[in-house]
């Protein structure tokens, strides 16, 4: 019993610490094809981890897809690979960019490289390194290490007209230093798999000498760029590439590049969306890619729609489950549509009009929506957010943000224009603000009372019979307008508001 005990944690141990081994059967070959998962937020991965490690891609955002392709050397019909006659395959792909290898039982090898522009500006060259690059090593443990480094000396003809050169020359000196630093499980959002990380370090140190179309060759380069890359790939059994790839800007440092490979099974990611332009609106729209299965789909979106672009959304959660009409396989993506923030005001300041006509004044924030922000008043010359020609009453001022979204807002401002004396009587006046009927208390009987508009114009005016008056005003239009009380030798002025 106490055997069987110890052999059980015995075997739970091994199991904690097994790790997988790399061979060339786990490179890729000629014929093979791969898509690739590249993150728009890489900072999400840490690159962090020794044996027993668990690295997450699984909360990667896909930005877009990319390949990779094996093909076999074909000097008949590709002319350019006779120029590597020891190449095993030619690979394309973001990572190795165009690359001839050399596949072996005891490593892959990279034979050269063509196309590669190594100064902006310049044209694509092609290498055949010398001494070439071991780039794996075979088979692969954990704690291996390796390196290599290779040299490229070329001369290019170009024109620079501002140097006056007709040829340059390139010199790049390049470094690799690699670790198999890591061992354990890498999650995606499709596989949990076992993997080794290989860290790399490469060096390049990148001269660039000008000719000069009399003084001949400057002995001083007038380009010199030394980047270290701090990259980790990890690798599985029978992957043939990379099962995900990590560029950090500094060794375990921030993760600033990642990716992964994507298996045959569904796949699905949205592609494209666009928010809705204005709070309330719904004019937002999705499009959702799928890759793997047979290639024959259909979409189910959680508000109904049946077509891999949508449009006509308004905020909110979505879901869209995607099958393959052959094998009956789902994959589902989540999106999340957003409204910007609605367009509010706030009011900065305001000046009542006065004693000049047309010299009230307001000015408004706004917040919300999607700056910048045109401004319309409707009694004003302004475009802007301030405006300093107001006569006294109500404004209306509309804005409009980048989108094209709009919103308005009334603010009313008093005027004092016309009003030259104020007595303070004894009479009431109310209520202020009136809809209809205004009514004045304690008045000398013959008082002259007039209600004028605010460019002074009379356009009511009766004489007092009692001291008690009602006034049918009815007839006024909403706004601003002077009341005035003349008794006797005295004259009384006052703001009524007409709602």
């Amino acid at each position: 019993m106490k055997f069987t005990y110890i052999l059980t944690v015995l075997l739970m141990a091994i199991q904690g610490v097994a790790q997988i081994t790399i061979d060339s059967s786990d490179f890729a070959s000629a014929g093979d094809t791969f898509t690739i998962v590249v993150g728009k937020n890489p900072s999400v991965v840490d690159v962090k981890g020794g044996a027993n490690s668990t690295w997450d891609f699984s909360n990667l955002s896909v930005d877009s897809l990319s390949g990779a392709k094996a093909r076999a050397i074909n000097k008949s019909v590709y002319p350019i690979d006779s120029l590597f006659p020891n190449s095993s395959f030619k690979l394309t792909s973001s990572s190795y960019g165009e690359s001839y290898l050399i596949k072996g039982k005891d490593s892959l090898i990279l034979d050269g490289i063509a196309n590669q522009q190594l100064v902006q500006g310049s044209p694509g060259l092609t290498f055949n390194f010398n001494p070439n690059v071991k780039l794996l090593e075979f088979p692969m443990d954990y704690n291996d290490v390796f390196s290599s480094q290779t040299f490229i000396d070329t001369i290019v003809d170009t024109v620079i007209t501002a140097l006056s050169f007709d040829k340059i020359r390139v010199k790049v000196h390049f470094a690799f230093n690699s670790k198999v630093e890591g061992h354990g499980k890498l999650i995606t959002s499709q596989d949990t798999t076992d993997v080794l990380k290989l860290y790399t370090e490469e060096a390049q140190n990148i001269e660039v000498f000008g000719r000069h179309t009399i003084a001949g060759w400057i002995s001083t380069p007038f380009i010199s760029q030394r980047d270290t890359i701090h990259a980790y790939r990890w690798f599985g059994k029978g992957e043939g590439y990379q099962v995900a790839e990590a560029t950090a800007d500094e060794k375990d440092g921030n993760t600033i590049e990642a990716s992964f490979l994507l298996s045959d099974g569904l796949f699905s990611f949205i592609a494209d969306s666009s928010n809705p332009s204005c709070f309330g609106l719904s004019d937002g729209s999705a499009k959702v890619q799928a890759t793997g299965g047979t290639g024959t789909y259909s979409y189910k979106w959680s508000n109904g729609m049946s077509t891999s672009t949508v449009n006509n959304l308004s905020s909110g959660n979505y879901t869209v489950t995607i099958t393959d009409l052959i094998s009956s396989k789902t994959t589902a993506t989540n999106l999340n549509l957003e409204d910007p923030a609605k367009i509010s005001f706030i009011l900065i300041s305001k000046k009542d009009e006065g004693p000049l006509p047309g010299t009230g004044e307001i000015e408004i924030g706004v917040l919300g929506g999607t700056p910048p922000y045109s401004y319309a008043w409707d009694k004003s010359t302004s475009t802007d957010k301030i405006a300093s020609d107001l006569v006294g009453g109500d404004h209306k001022i509309t804005v409009t943000d980048d989108n094209g979204c709009k919103k308005d807002t009334t603010i009313g401002i008093g005027s004092t224009v016309g009003i030259e004396k104020v007595v303070h009587s004894s009479f009431k006046v109310f209520p202020n603000p009136f809809s209809e009927i205004l009514t004045i208390e304690g008045l000398e009987n013959n008082a002259k009372i007039t209600v004028l508009d605010l460019t002074g114009k009379t356009i009511y005016e009766k004489h007092s019979k009692s001291e008690y008056e009602e006034l049918d005003l009815n007839s006024l239009k909403s706004g601003i307008y002077l009341f005035q009380v003349v008794e006797g030798q005295n004259i009384t002025s006052l703001r009524l508001v007409k709602n």
